[in-house]
């Protein structure tokens, strides 16, 4: 997938219902109990949203856990299309989830909409 198809997916599958949003507890966890997953946790290797200790990444950023997995590079958390992207780019993926002005209970609020049309300029 492109980094445009992920953003385009990641906004179309959020709101289309955002109780989808893995928000547990006013903080984002990426695979949460009720099978919900965050932004970045959507594409994770099975194993690892399966893993109890990794549903349990509350608010951790994406170094946090290549350091907590010993893994230096993020496509090996990655199912195989996510794959080929920096950090930096989930990173602001993830941040467009979380944040709690861009999302409300009908979908993308209007600074969602700007910062999703941020993204899609800067990474089109």
């Amino acid at each position: 997938m492109t980094k445009l198809e992920i953003i385009e997916n990641t906004v179309t599958y959020y709101s289309k219902d955002t109780k989808r949003r893995s928000i547990q507890g006013g903080g984002c966890v990426y695979s949460s109990e009720n099978g919900n997953h965050c932004a970045v946790g959507r594409f994770l290797k099975k194993e690892l949203k399966q893993d109890a200790t990794y549903s349990m990444w509350n608010d951790d950023d994406i170094n946090n856990i290549l350091d907590e997995l010993e893994i230096e590079d993020f496509d090996e958390c990655l199912v195989p299309r996510a794959k080929g992207h920096e950090k930096l780019f989930w990173t602001r993926l993830q941040m467009l989830h979380d944040g709690k002005d861009y999302w409300d209970s009908k979908g993308l609020t209007e600074e969602g909409e700007k910062e999703v049309t941020y993204l899609k300029e800067k990474y089109s």
